[in-house]
C-alpha cells in the first residue's frame, strides 16, 4: 500500500511551503502523484520530483528553501575559514563596525575633495619635481659665477658672491614653486 498525505504534510516533509507544492502541481512536475481527492502519493511524487526538476533548482526553479545548518556545522565552517568561533562578533556588532568604516571612508573622501588630503603619488611627484628644480638651480651657480670668482683674490668677496648667488637661486625657487 502506498503512503498518501495531504499537500501541507508533503510540503513539510520536503521542507518547502504548501504554495511550492501547488506550483509544482500546476507546472506538471508531480501532477500524476495527486489523486482526485488531492492526496499525494509520497513515493511517486518523490520520483516525479527527481525526474522533472533540475538538481540545483527548487520546486519552482528559483532555488527552493535552503537547508538550515546546525550550530556544529556553522562552527566547523568558521574553523575552515580560519575564524575563531568564540570571537565572532554579533550581527549588531558587525553592523556597527561596518557603519564606522563607511563613515571613516566618507570622511576621507570628503577631505580629499576639499583638498585637505591629497594622494601620496601626487606628493611624491611634486617632491621629485621640486628636488630636480632645486638641484638644477644649485648646479647652475658655478656656471654663472666661476669666471668672476676666478679673478677675485679676497676670500670675503668670494664668500659674499657665493652667498648672494645661493640666495638668488633660492628666491627664484620660491617664486617658481
Amino acid at each position: 500500500m502506498t503512503e498518501k498525505v495531504n499537500k501541507s504534510e508533503y510540503a513539510r516533509r520536503r521542507g518547502v511551503t504548501p504554495q511550492a507544492i501547488n506550483a509544482a502541481i500546476r507546472a506538471g512536475k508531480i501532477t500524476a502523484a495527486v489523486d482526485e481527492k488531492g492526496m499525494i502519493d509520497v513515493a511517486l511524487a518523490d520520483q516525479l520530483y527527481a525526474a522533472n526538476t533540475h538538481p540545483t533548482s527548487g520546486w519552482n526553479g528559483h532555488g527552493g528553501r535552503r537547508k538550515k545548518n546546525t550550530p556544529e556545522e556553522i562552527v566547523e565552517s568558521a574553523k575552515k575559514l580560519g575564524i575563531d568561533p568564540q570571537n565572532v562578533p554579533t550581527l549588531v556588532e558587525s553592523k556597527t563596525i561596518e557603519a564606522a568604516y563607511k563613515a571613516k571612508l566618507a570622511q576621507l573622501e570628503y577631505e580629499e575633495k576639499v583638498e585637505k588630503l591629497i594622494e601620496v603619488e601626487k606628493v611624491k611627484k611634486e617632491a621629485f619635481r621640486l628636488a630636480r628644480v632645486t638641484r638644477d638651480a644649485m648646479l647652475g651657480i658655478p656656471d654663472r659665477v666661476s669666471a668672476e670668482i676666478a679673478g677675485m683674490t679676497d676670500p670675503f668677496a668670494v664668500h659674499t658672491k657665493l652667498i648672494t648667488e645661493i640666495r638668488n637661486a633660492i628666491e627664484n625657487l620660491n617664486a617658481d614653486g
